[in-house]
C-alpha cells in the first residue's frame, strides 16, 4: 500500500468530469451573455483542475474554449460584435420620452 505515483481511474474520471463541465459552463457563457465573465472564469478554473488531475488535452481545451468565450463576451459587451447590441442598449426610445 502507499502512493504508487500512478493516476487512479477515479482520479482520471473526476478530471474528465471537471473538464467537460468547464467546457459546458464556458459555452453556456455564450448563451447567457450577461454572466459570461463568471462562467468563463469557472471554465478556466475547472480546466486547470483537469490538467492537475491528469487530463491534459481536455483540460487545455477547456481553458482555451473558456478564454475564447470570455473574449467574445467582452467584445459583445463593448458592441464590437455585429448584430448584437450591448446589454442595456437599444435604439428604441421609450414611449414616455416621446
Amino acid at each position: 500500500m502507499g502512493n504508487t505515483g500512478g493516476k487512479g481511474p477515479s482520479r482520471l474520471f473526476f478530471g474528465q468530469l471537471l473538464t467537460v463541465l468547464g467546457i459546458l459552463l464556458a459555452l453556456a457563457g455564450v448563451i447567457f451573455i450577461t454572466n459570461v465573465v463568471t462562467l468563463a472564469f469557472l471554465g478556466i478554473v475547472l480546466g486547470t483542475l483537469g490538467v492537475v488531475l491528469g487530463i491534459r488535452r481536455l483540460g487545455i481545451a477547456a481553458v482555451v474554449v473558456s478564454v475564447l468565450v470570455l473574449l467574445f463576451g467582452l467584445a459583445a459587451f463593448g458592441g464590437l460584435v455585429p448584430g448584437m447590441d450591448p446589454p442595456g442598449y437599444s435604439d428604441q426610445v421609450p414611449e414616455e420620452y416621446e
